[in-house]
């Protein structure tokens, strides 16, 4: 099998000022709702695992609110993960650069079905 062009295991994004402190929870199980609830804090990713081949078209699909967007930050980075949450980092200041380049990605939307 031919290794991935972009491999990344292990995702999490939380928004909120102790993201890092209440990673715990989300791990253990905590869900979306009640980590709002009694932490103040959104769950943006939850471990989210991601193999892309070279020269394959990778299409990310899911309602309102699921975290296309978020996962589509990280990969081109325009948005850091939560600290500790790579296998491949220790926190969000040392991840590399990718050494692909994303002068093809595009986030579109599509129209709303009725």
């Amino acid at each position: 099998m031919v290794e991935p062009m972009v491999r990344m295991r292990g995702l999490y994004k939380i928004f909120g000022a102790r993201g890092k402190g209440v990673l715990h929870h989300v791990q253990g199980g905590m869900g979306k709702e009640e980590l709002l609830a009694r932490h103040g804090h959104v769950l943006g990713l939850n471990n989210i695992n991601v193999d892309m081949q070279a020269g394959e078209i990778t299409v990310v699909m899911g309602l309102s609110g699921s975290g296309k967007s978020t996962l589509i930050r990280h990969l081109n980075r325009l948005m850091l993960l939560s600290p500790n949450t790579c296998p491949c980092c220790a926190s969000n200041s040392s991840l590399p650069m990718p050494s692909w380049t994303w002068s093809n990605m595009s986030l579109s939307r599509a129209p709303k079905i009725l």
